[in-house]
């Protein structure tokens, strides 16, 4: 019995965390009090190097450095918003706002007042301007109008795409239907100007896909009936799909599956699935210029090609919230990765598990970011996210940032899992890495390795219960046995002693 339940713990032990060769935890910072909202990377200062900024859900950015990079990380430095009302960082980027030739930090945050500020060597710039709406949601920097200056979009909570200008004046604003869950600008029908495809929702009931004008003009919008689950720049994509040089949008619904739309707003073709779409990406995986479209379904993440046939689709028991796709090990081929609930995994162009990380506990946000941090040529991975913890009838919030570094581990066609102790300054954390076998096109809808060591964990814990039952039961029958001998032996006397009397009796 004792054996069994010591294989019991070291197989939990192995499936408890996994990645370490694949990817590393190197970076860590833990935060109590606030969730980790948002996170971005790129050279603030101009000095060749990438730094990390980490934002919060109560008004703070925090800069990190990668070179002091260690398992208990603290900030450079940090920007709290002022007063009292702060909220969400739900966005940040970097770019020259003032053509000086120096870079600045634009912050956009889910608040009335500092919704949208600058940090940068000059310092601080904040607009409050009423007029502009407040409560931001998404965020994208471009030069819309060829003048040589960024503008910034917002898309905020009141319903309003708003442009404003390198003088920190708005140059212009339109109010649509609903709450505006993401802005990007593209050249969508390469006419040699830019567009922004604007994606509003009103949570299960309708949503609309607008594509304006660089003055705020709407060239064309679609409606999506019972809308979109949880609305975000993840639930939409855009890519040439057809290759006439054009862009074509694709959507992740709460009822219609995946829909994609041609530049002029019709729909081209849709995938329906059993259950909602939780995000969608459009990327060219494998570099031969026939983009495919990956998205989530729970439990299934699929791959369509460019016309909307299925090419796989593997089980990855959970439903990804984020889907980012880039090359990570610099080897030609981009790799698909994934945030869901409680873990981090990569999955190579041909729907090969590469790496998971888990994160040990279901996050209720999450933010990622990929970016070469040390020039080696392979992507990091940056992640955010925050949890809440009831104890004592009260809530409470923490977060955490962290970096991953890809080894990059060949794909391999086995499973094998096993446990690395990894040391970085003295202080050690125990990982592994479960390695599931390859997913081919053919195998669709097939089981997962992790699927697998979960019914198998739940199975032996099953026959543990039931073992430890028979031997509580065997030894509570064993102890009323013992009970009733006593009373036993008393009886016996009494009946003699009964007859004796009988005998004198007589």
């Amino acid at each position: 019995m004792k054996r069994f339940l010591l294989n019991l713990l070291i197989l939990l032990s192995l499936i408890s965390g996994v990645g370490a060769d694949y990817m590393e935890q190197i970076c860590l910072y833990q935060r109590e009090g606030s969730y980790i909202t948002s996170v971005y990377s790129g050279d603030l200062d101009g000095d060749g190097v990438n730094e990390i900024f980490a934002g919060t859900d109560n008004g703070v950015v925090m800069n990190f450095l990668y070179r002091g990079c260690r398992l208990q990380w603290e900030p450079e430095w940090q920007y709290i918003q002022k007063g009292e009302d702060r909220g969400d960082i739900v966005d940040m980027k970097i770019g020259d706002f003032e053509n000086d030739g120096k870079n600045d930090l634009f912050v956009a945050a889910n608040t009335h007042e500092e919704y949208l500020f600058l940090i940068s060597d000059a310092g601080v710039f904040k607009w409050t301007d009423e007029r502009a709406g407040g409560l931001a949601l998404s965020m994208d920097i471009a030069d819309i109008d060829d003048d040589g200056l960024y503008e910034i979009i917002i898309g905020n909570e009141g319903n309003s795409v708003v442009a404003i200008d390198g003088e920190n004046k708005i140059k212009w604003k339109i109010t649509l239907d609903n709450p505006v869950y993401s802005v990007e600008v593209l050249d969508v029908n390469n006419d040699g100007f830019l567009e922004i495809i604007t994606l509003t929702n009103k949570y299960l009931e309708s949503a609309n896909v607008y594509v304006l004008d660089s003055v705020g003009n709407i060239v064309w919008n679609y409606s999506i009936d019972e809308g979109i689950y949880l609305a975000s720049e993840n639930t939409i994509s855009a890519g040439d799909l057809n290759n006439d040089n054009t862009l074509e949008i694709v959507v992740a619904t709460y009822k219609k599956g995946v829909i994609v739309l041609d530049h002029n707003g019709n729909m081209m073709w849709d995938y329906p699935t059993e259950k909602l779409v939780n995000s969608v990406h459009v990327s060219d995986l494998n570099g031969d210029d026939k983009p495919e479209i990956i998205f989530s379904s729970n439990p299934y993440l699929y791959f369509l090609d460019s016309s909307g046939n299925l090419k796989s689709k593997i089980n990855i028991n959970s439903s990804a919230r984020i889907i980012q796709v880039t090359d990570i090990e610099n080897d030609g081929f981009r790799e698909v990765v994934l945030g869901t609930n409680n873990m981090i995994q990569v999955i190579g162009w041909k729907g090969v598990m590469k790496g998971v990380w888990s994160i040990e506990r279901d996050v209720g946000i999450l933010s990622m970011y990929l970016l070469d941090l040390d020039n080696d040529g392979r992507k990091e991975i940056i992640a955010g996210y925050g949890w809440d913890d009831a104890r004592l009838d009260q809530r409470y919030t923490s977060g955490e940032l962290i970096v991953l570094k890809v080894t990059g581990a060949p794909e391999v066609t086995t499973t094998s899992t096993r446990v690395t102790t990894t040391v970085l300054e003295t202080t050690t954390t125990t990982v592994a890495e479960i390695t599931p076998t390859t997913t081919k096109p053919e195998d669709v809808g097939g089981i997962s390795i992790l699927l697998i060591i979960m019914i198998i964990v739940t199975i032996l814990v099953i026959l543990v219960v039931i073992i430890a039952g028979f031997y509580f039961m065997k030894k509570k029958k064993g102890k009323e046995t013992e009970k009733e001998k006593p009373e036993e032996k008393k009886k016996v006397p009494k009946k003699r002693k009964t007859r004796d009397k009988k005998k004198k009796s007589k």
